[in-house]
């Protein structure tokens, strides 16, 4: 997909990344008038069953978790054939980034971090075996505003 172009009711503004299971853009809600993150499984994988039902039980297992440093399902759903997920944007580095262009974090600032994850980690749990399904590339932190997420 390509900027300006529509999906299920997304206007798609940027690719921000490909991944094992999908393809992630920024896009804009048409309805909510919001930026958002969609999620398109991967082309690649549209006709492997067992792909699809990862990528839906993984929006499930979403679905059911609710924490300050879990990024939230808004959507999911099937448009032409692709299934699809929408979170909420979150604009920030990749832990993984920062680490590259900064080098190690200060004590303080790694543990703050490591406690955000862990109990998000924690919050989700109840839903691990379908988490642990989905790709674990796409549960980058991203750190923004000193706070770490999970997406």
């Amino acid at each position: 997909m390509a900027p300006g172009e529509e999906f299920a009711g997304y206007r798609i503004e940027a690719l921000l990344g490909r991944g094992g299971m999908g393809v992630v853009y920024r896009a804009y809600d048409l309805r909510l008038e919001r930026c958002v993150a969609l999620k398109v499984i991967a082309p690649w994988l549209l006709g492997d069953e067992h792909a699809r039902v990862r990528f839906f039980g993984e929006s499930r297992a979403a679905a059911h978790v609710a924490h300050p440093h879990i990024v939230p399902l808004y959507a999911a759903g099937e448009h032409e054939g692709y299934p699809y997920i929408v979170t909420q944007l979150i604009e920030g580095m990749d832990l993984a980034v920062l680490l590259q262009a900064q080098g190690p974090l200060a004590p303080d600032r790694a543990v703050a971090i490591v406690t955000q994850i862990g109990s998000a980690l924690a919050a989700a749990e109840p839903n691990r075996t379908a988490l642990a399904a989905a790709n674990a590339a796409s549960r980058t932190p991203i750190l923004f505003s000193q706070r770490a997420v999970l997406r």
